[in-house]
Parts: structure tokens; C-alpha cells; sequence
């Protein structure tokens, strides 16, 4: 943790956050995250964090010594101003499939649409196996493989399943917001984590 400047701002508080997991995944979507203190830290960014009870202890005493993380626990997504206004994590998306037993906003892609998507691509409706609502253009999406592992998070272009399904096949479903490939990636170039 570097020492506390003024740039990097963190408070705890979980009702913006846990209202976007809500509105996005439904309210049994909140089960992983019972018992958990989430801290929201700003910079250029906000992001969220969902802490241990033992580890937001361990994080409130260093910042009462005027230190901040710059990460800690579960790492939740990032929050913004403008739609979408909760980009989460992959691994939050996959906690809450596990949750539910189903994957909710996500389409799946076939393999061979995968790997052009690990390399920063965008999602092509050739590559839709299966659709799973609810689906809304212009906000997230989560990008799973056939058995529902969650690939990373795409920004649909499409209103409804039924919409994304009757696209033409070379017509964009879903732009790439962040892929697990970005952690390859990101060894040999410089590049953002997140599109959007």
C-alpha cells in the first residue's frame, strides 16, 4: 500500500454498489458478497473492493495511519458517471453464476469466436451459441464459453436476446470492454484494462 496522498481516496459503503449488482443480476445475485464490507477507492477511477470482516479490520487500521490500498479483497468492478454506470469483474460474475447455478446477461460464444476475443476483439453474432437475458444495448454483458466460464465483460450492441440472435453474422453483438487475455497481454504492451 503506498503511503496516503492526496490522490488516491477510499471510504467504505456498499448501497451503490450492491444496487448495481441488484439491477444488473437480480437480488439473489447478492449472495456472495453477505457478510462482506465493501471499500471504494477514487483516483482517475472508482473502483470496489469486497472485504473480509478479518481483512476490513486489517485495511481500516492502515488507513487511519493515513495509508490507502490500491487493492484489497474481492475486486468488485469499477464504478462510473456515465452508462454503464457498474462495470464488474469477471471474477464477481463468475461468484455469482456459481451463486445462482445460471448465467444471467451473457452471451456464449463459441471457441472459435473466443479466441478473437482474448485478443481484444469484439464478439461477432457468428460466433452466439446461446443467449441469456436480460440483454440491454449499451450496457454490460458477460462473455462466457459454452460451459459458462466467464471470459470477460463486453458492452452489447443489441436490446434483447432475440435481437442479438437474428443479427447478421459479421455485425458486432458485443464490443470488448475487458478479457482475461489482457493479463498475457499486458506483459508484452502497454494497454488499458478496460475499453470504456
Amino acid at each position: 500500500m503506498p503511503a496516503g496522498g492526496p490522490a488516491i481516496r477510499c471510504s467504505w459503503g456498499s448501497e451503490d454498489v450492491l444496487a448495481h449488482v441488484a439491477r444488473l443480476f437480480g437480488a439473489e445475485a447478492l449472495k456472495p458478497l453477505e457478510g462482506l464490507r465493501v471499500l471504494t477507492c477514487s483516483d482517475s477511477f472508482t473502483e470496489a473492493y469486497a472485504l473480509t470482516p478479518e481483512v476490513a479490520e486489517a485495511v481500516q487500521a492502515l488507513m487511519a495511519a493515513g495509508r490507502v490500498p490500491f487493492s484489497a479483497g474481492l475486486y468488485l468492478g469499477r464504478v462510473r458517471r456515465a452508462r454503464p454506470h457498474f462495470i464488474p469483474s469477471h471474477n464477481l460474475v463468475q461468484e455469482i453464476y456459481r451463486a445462482l447455478g445460471r448465467p444471467v446477461r451473457a452471451y456464449a460464444v463459441r471457441e472459435q469466436g473466443l479466441r478473437p476475443y482474448l485478443y481484444g476483439r469484439d464478439v461477432l453474432a457468428a460466433s452466439l451459441k446461446q443467449c441469456h437475458p436480460p440483454i440491454e444495448a449499451g450496457e454490460v454483458v458477460a462473455i462466457i464459453d459454452e460451459e459458462g466460464w466467464v471470459y470477460g465483460i463486453g458492452l452489447s450492441t443489441k436490446n434483447s436476446c432475440e435481437e442479438a440472435q437474428k443479427a447478421k453474422p459479421n455485425e458486432v453483438i458485443a464490443k470488448n470492454i475487458f478479457d482475461i487475455g489482457w493479463y498475457i497481454r499486458s506483459q508484452t504492451k502497454k494497454e488499458r484494462k478496460y475499453k470504456y
